[in-house]
């Protein structure tokens, strides 16, 4: 979808421009139990077919330039969800979210790290 039709259903402008601007990627596969091992994001939609018990994902580095991350899981388990590794980045001032089986996620970039909407 193009920022224009996003703002044509009421999205902000300045929030349609950063959706969706760095690609999808589907059957994702959680990983690890960390930060340091989780399964690391590349894009802004993410989803997820395969969530073992304990396992997640990671977050890139919050920046200014930084768009919503959208992670769907559609894993059997409750998933972790991570800042990068090695920054200051939280989420929702925590060190970690829980992400439930079937439910989706958005993040947004926030001072410093991320708000889970």
């Amino acid at each position: 979808m193009k920022a224009e039709e996003l703002v044509n259903f009421g999205v902000l402008p300045q929030h349609a421009r950063l959706i969706g601007t760095n690609g999808k990627a589907k059957n994702l596969s959680a990983a690890g139990s960390t930060a340091s091992d989780g399964t690391k994001l590349t894009c802004d939609l993410n989803h997820f077919s395969t969530c073992d018990a304990g396992q997640g994902c990671v977050l890139p580095k919050s920046s200014t330039e930084s768009g919503l991350i959208t992670i769907v899981n559609g894993g059997a388990n409750t998933m972790k969800v991570y800042p990068a590794l090695n920054s200051s980045d939280t989420i929702n001032n925590a060190s970690s979210f829980d992400l439930g089986t079937g439910v989706v996620g958005h993040f947004f970039p926030f001072n410093g790290g991320f708000i889970r909407a």
